[in-house]
Parts: structure tokens; sequence; C-alpha cells
């Protein structure tokens, strides 16, 4: 049986009501910025460089750019010119983890439009090379399409070894709703909210991860990813 994703993380609050007194009055959600350590990229700024805390690693042609006037904002990744193996990724700062005890959630927003003929990740990682592609390889928990398919894989562990299939393929050009939930042992993953696969603590990773994304063309024909956000929320 199918299983949607549990309320929202920021609710399941630690604090005993004693210790929320020292709260009262103060606006309501103030509590969960102490609890939990949040990261939220909704992509609605300029561009996407080091000014807002992004390392960009491109190959060849590929580019990343925030569309200009898009409706929640959008980041897209894509290969100019339609070139064959070009890509681009993006990696923030390694500060979250996977502590055994202790929650931590992760969703993005994302569409693909050729999802059979694109390599694509999307989740937390150890900080990756100077090329994209170093991103699959990467040290870290998340969701990959591998070219030639477009089914939507669950992957942990040291160079991503560990692999489970969600049994869902991206449609082309659609957005969709890839969550990852650590209950503080295992590590759950969710497509459009609905629990997919698990992959169990002995191969999930314990190093520090960042926020990462990134794709490379599959063939020389136009493909494009857009992003909508990435959030990441970790109990302290």
């Amino acid at each position: 049986m199918s299983q949607t994703i549990p309320g929202p993380l920021v609710f399941d609050s630690r604090s005993s009501s004693a210790s929320r007194e020292i709260f009262a009055g103060l606006p309501v959600g103030l509590e969960l910025l102490m609890d939990y350590s949040v990261f939220f990229e909704d992509f609605t700024g300029i561009a996407i460089d080091a000014t807002n805390d992004w390392t960009k690693i491109v190959d060849t042609s590929g580019t990343i750019l925030i569309k200009a006037d898009a409706l929640f904002g959008i980041a897209e990744f894509s290969n100019v010119g339609a070139a064959d193996n070009a890509g681009a990724s993006i990696q923030a700062n390694e500060t979250f983890s996977f502590v055994a005890g202790k929650k931590t959630l992760f969703e993005a927003r994302v569409s693909v439009l050729d999802a059979d003929d694109v390599d694509f990740f999307v989740g937390l990682v150890e900080n990756h090379a100077t090329d994209p592609e170093a991103v699959y390889a990467a040290t870290g928990a998340g969701f990959r399409i591998a070219e030639g398919s477009a089914v939507i894989l669950a992957k942990a562990g040291t160079a991503l070894a560990s692999s489970e299939s969600t049994g869902v393929s991206a449609v082309d050009d659609t957005f969709i709703v890839l969550s990852m939930l650590y209950d503080g042992t295992d590590l759950h993953f969710y497509v459009n909210r609905t629990k997919k696969a698990t992959i169990t603590a002995a191969n999930i990773p314990s190093s520090l991860l960042t926020p990462s994304m990134g794709f490379i063309a599959g063939a020389a024909a136009a493909d494009t990813i857009a992003c909508d956000y990435i959030l990441v929320a970790q109990e302290r």
C-alpha cells in the first residue's frame, strides 16, 4: 500500500510545553527557527552565482540561469546549441548530514524536457569536482534519472552506489515533486509525496552534505531541466 509523506517536518516539534513559554507573545513559528536548520531556494533572484551562495559548474555549452518573469521563480539548466554531453550543476555549502535520531527532509520540484535522454540528479551530496558529471559519483543521497530510461531512481551511499527504483517514470516537460525523508534511521523516497522506496541505515552516509542538482544532455538535441524550488530542513 502506498504511503503519503508524513505531515510537515516542522510541525513535529521536539520542545516541551514548558520550553515554549519563552516564546509567548513572539511571532508564531519563531521556535521552529531554533529547532531546525532550514535551506530554501525559490529561485526568485536575478542570477545563480556565488553572490547567492551557489557554486555553478558548466561543461561544454551547458548553462544555468534564472528565467525572467517566470511564475514562482524557475532555474533552468540547458545545453545551448543542442550539444550532446553538455551540462551544468549547482552546489551550495556542506551544512547538512543524516544524523542518527534526527529527522531530515529534502524536497525539490523539477521538470525534464526529454526525460529518457538525459542524465540528471538532485539531492544532498558531498561537494564534487569541476565537472557536472561528478555529481553522479559523489557520496550522498538523492534522485537520479540515467540516460536511456525515464525511470526515477532512489540513490544513496558512497558514490551513490545503493540504488532502488521508485517505479515511476518522469513525464516529459511535466513538473514532479521529489522528496526524501530521513526518519533518524532509514531514508524514505517519495514521488509527488507518495512513498516509493526506502534505503536502510547501513547505506546512508554520515558525512556533511550540500544541496545539489545537475544534468548532462544525452543527445545532440535541445534539453532543459527546470527547478521550481529546493528545500532542506533538519532537526538540530
